[in-house]
């Protein structure tokens, strides 16, 4: 229980302050918990951080398989929805700062399973009414979703990048 406290006291920090603002100190403080708790329970503040960045990771997929899982455009629109709820969140910013962390600390976590990419890969062909995609390809997918993310977390004209994402969906579907 108190584990799970202080894992989501972590994702709360990281989400509300950054990387920057990330701190042993700061999540116990969240957590309402001493320091040494959160030490104890999860060694360094490395491993910690790699809990956080797998569970943020887990979270980002999982929101975008289900929203693909609804048919055609309403499952694009969806997406398009879960992707502006992820900036808006916090959740694209924090993913990002995670990607300037020595990624060896943070293991394979912030990287989906192979398994998880061919679910991606199966959701999206029945959902569009595709052909069978590789799972290289529905990474290359997830890629270009983060680009979407990133464009909208930056100074990119919003409507700009909505359309670019419809264009891209329909290059995709009409190739």
């Amino acid at each position: 229980m108190i584990q799970e406290r202080i894992v989501g006291a972590a994702m709360d920090v990281l989400l509300e302050k950054g990387l920057d603002g990330w701190t042993i100190e700061a999540v116990a403080r969240e957590a309402g918990c001493a320091k040494g708790l959160v030490h104890y329970h999860h060694g360094t503040k490395a491993r910690l951080l790699a809990e956080v960045a797998a569970r943020l990771s887990s979270q980002r997929f999982h929101a975008r398989r289900a929203a693909l899982e609804r048919p055609g455009a309403q499952g694009l629109d969806r997406l398009w929805e879960v992707l502006g709820g992820d900036v808006a969140s916090g959740a694209t910013a924090a993913w990002a700062s995670l990607l300037g962390y020595p990624l060896a600390r943070l293991a394979t976590g912030l990287a989906p399973s192979e398994e998880a990419l061919r679910d991606l890969a199966d959701t999206i062909e029945q959902s569009l009414s595709l052909p069978p995609l590789a799972t290289a390809q529905a990474l290359a997918l997830l890629a270009a979703l983060d680009g979407f993310e990133i464009a909208l977390l930056s100074e990119a004209e919003p409507d700009a990048v909505h359309d670019a994402y419809h264009r891209f969906w329909l290059a995709l579907i009409s190739a």
